[in-house]
């Protein structure tokens, strides 16, 4: 059975947005009673919190860049299945694990949290590509969006999917090395703005 996609939007923007509020519940002192403290004392506690404070940032944005993502091609899919529906609720139960692995990664950066922190991620591009693939195959994209768009839009899943997959082995050579890698995901970030930029624009003037 169809349906249109509405509801699946609002609930997915919702388990995103609780998602992202754990991730800065993480942040505390790790002191139960700031009061009390010295300067001194207190510039080593706010120290002490970088890495979580990294590590909610980070999180942060590599959420923020698949929630575009997700909205960018469910703009595209007026209509959804069960099976789109059933992919869905695989990416938002990875999303739901993003606080966890964020925590970890956050106590220990060595080589298990980098690999878990990045087998979750793409886990999560994984199941955004299912979601347009499949979408695109069996004619649930709009007519309006020709072959050309359909293949760009699936190929900057890719790449991200690819970042991060390949940065799995990589944690087990070097984990800082691992982490390094991730920061190709700010070109793609950068290319899906543009793209989606571009194609809104393009719309608008039709």
């Amino acid at each position: 059975m169809e349906r249109n996609n509405e509801r699946l939007i609002f609930f997915s923007d919702a388990v995103i947005a609780v998602a992202v509020t754990l991730l800065v519940l993480d942040i505390r002192l790790p002191v139960e009673h700031a009061g009390g403290l010295s300067n001194a004392e207190l510039w080593a506690a706010v120290v002490e919190t970088l890495p979580r404070i990294y590590a909610y940032a980070l999180s942060f944005l590599v959420v923020s860049l698949f929630w575009n993502s997700h909205h960018q091609k469910f703009n595209l899919i007026p209509r959804v299945n069960g099976i789109i529906t059933a992919l869905n609720v695989a990416f938002l139960l990875s999303i739901g694990l993003v606080p966890f692995v964020t925590s970890v990664i956050a106590e220990n950066g060595d080589t298990v949290a980098t690999a878990m922190y990045a087998a979750l991620m793409t886990a999560l591009g994984a199941t955004l590509m299912a979601i347009w693939a499949y979408a695109a195959a069996t004619g649930r994209v709009r007519d309006d969006v020709d072959t050309h768009r359909r293949r760009r839009i699936f190929w900057l899943s890719v790449g991200t999917f690819v970042v991060f997959l390949v940065s799995i082995p990589l944690a087990f050579v070097n984990a800082d090395a691992a982490k390094y890698f991730w920061l190709l995901l700010i070109p793609l970030s950068l290319a899906r703005y543009a793209t989606h930029s571009r194609d809104k624009t393009v719309e608008e003037s039709e």
